[in-house]
């Protein structure tokens, strides 16, 4: 950076970075962390801010006074509610005991070549906290589970009792965040090779940092006030969830989680860090009264708009029976009769005669657009008069189009669409598709 100091003075997106990375050798993540520090406009994921873990990584932020602006708001409820959540399996606790073990090795290897009794780095330290983690182990294990379906259940607060029995209580959670830094310290070195034991760490991501994370949420701030809005809950599986570990054949996995079902809790954090501002955009975040009160913030400042789309521009309606009067019900029971077919085909032609232009016609699946095509192009109504099939029928008002079941064929169908749209000769055009699928 010292280098480059004409970095930062423009506004950057990721593929800038890159090129930036490629051309001038730095590399991109490290000039973002750097510039982070000093620019007035910081983009970054939702998760950035508000996960705890990820918060901590973006150092030399300077929150106070700061304005924080989450676009497209609507998912942060659940977002919060996850970030201040966690879910322990007992195949990543494997992994964190596997990690303690190599800390253990990798400290008496450091200790023997630089020969020094350095507190921070002393082997016992880690075999405290290996110890620590196969009680855990060892205790989730032996939780009684009566319903494989239900799971075993607790108010929150239950995890302080069950962790205490284990010597992990407030004040203790402290000295073990501190050997879990050293521990990441660590093995971050064995991984760069600084210190060629034979260790090889087998991971660029601590695990011992989820134990870390999850201590901070269940000693948030050394109270147990905010177990209230928590449960406590073990479920077990027979198959494994998470690729990063072996199973071992005809063992269960459990989980245990502690879930919040506050969003508050991770917006309070802000409050703390002494914003200056949250704004929250997007088109869906009404009703507003119900927004402010899960996340927990007053927002004295709100503003609604109205839809671009005026009222006397849209309608929206069922049809529950067709012209003959027959029932449009499109239920798997129904929905292969002849009768249910005709009368559908009926009233896409009768709307292809009155609606101008374009018209869309959604089916459930492929198959069900398939059937009732083909039944249309080979058969008319009972009680018409026509001879026309129904298909030919539909033809007479509107162009057909149909959305076709290979990815690669798609644009040409949109292509056909709008040119069909455009042919003065035709009265418009009806594009059948498949709900969910490619339109």
């Amino acid at each position: 950076m010292k280098n480059n100091t004409e970095l930062g003075s423009e506004p950057f997106d990721i593929e800038d970075l890159v090129n930036i990375g490629r051309t001038k050798g730095p590399c991109p993540y490290y000039i973002s962390r750097e510039l982070s520090k000093s620019v007035d406009i910081l983009f970054a994921p939702y998760n950035y801010l508000i996960d705890p873990g990820n918060r901590r990584s973006l150092t030399g932020i300077s929150w106070n006074n700061a304005v924080l602006i989450f676009d497209e708001a609507h998912n942060l409820e659940s977002i919060c509610a996850d970030a201040a959540s966690f879910d322990l399996l007992t195949s990543n606790l494997t992994s964190c005991i596997t990690e303690a073990q190599e800390c253990i090795q990798l400290c008496s290897f450091k200790r023997s070549i630089e020969n020094s009794a350095e507190k921070q780095f002393d082997p016992e330290n880690y075999a405290i906290l290996k110890a620590l983690l196969m009680a855990l182990e060892k205790k989730i294990g032996e939780l009684v589970i009566d319903s494989k379906e239900l799971g075993y259940t607790k108010p929150g607060s239950y995890i302080y009792e069950f962790l205490s029995e284990l010597n992990i209580t407030s004040e203790t959670s402290k000295k073990l965040i501190e050997t879990i830094d050293s521990a990441s310290l660590l093995l971050e070195e064995g991984n760069s090779g600084e210190t060629k034991a034979g260790v090889k760490a087998k991971s660029t991501v601590s695990r011992l940092e989820t134990i870390r994370d999850m201590l901070d949420i269940i000693f948030k701030g050394g109270g147990q006030n905010h177990a209230k809005y928590y449960s406590f809950h073990v479920n077990e599986s027979s198959r494994q969830t998470s690729g990063d570990s072996l199973q071992v054949f005809g063992k269960a996995s459990r989980t245990l989680s502690w879930w919040c079902f506050n969003p508050g809790l991770a917006m309070e954090e802000f409050l703390k860090l002494g914003v200056r501002s949250i704004i929250l955009t997007s088109g869906t975040l009404s009703p507003l009264d119900s927004l402010a009160m899960e996340l927990n913030l007053e927002f004295p400042v709100r503003l609604e708009n109205p839809h671009v789309i005026s009222q006397d521009q849209i309608w929206v309606g069922v049809v529950p029976v067709g012209p003959s009067g027959h029932p449009l019900n499109s239920s798997y029971r129904t929905r292969e009769t002849v009768k249910y077919k005709q009368e559908l085909g009926t009233v896409i032609v009768n709307f292809a005669r009155i609606v101008p232009d374009g018209l869309l016609v959604f089916f459930p699946s492929y198959s069900m657009m398939d059937k009732c095509i083909d039944y249309w192009k080979n058969r008319n109504h009972e009680h018409s008069v026509d001879d026309s099939t129904i298909w030919q029928r539909m033809c007479k008002h509107k162009q057909p189009v149909i959305e076709p079941r290979q990815s690669s064929n798609f644009p040409n169908a949109i292509e056909d669409y709008a040119a069909k749209l455009r042919d003065p000769s035709t009265s418009g055009a009806i594009f059948f598709a498949v709900c969910r699928g490619k339109v």
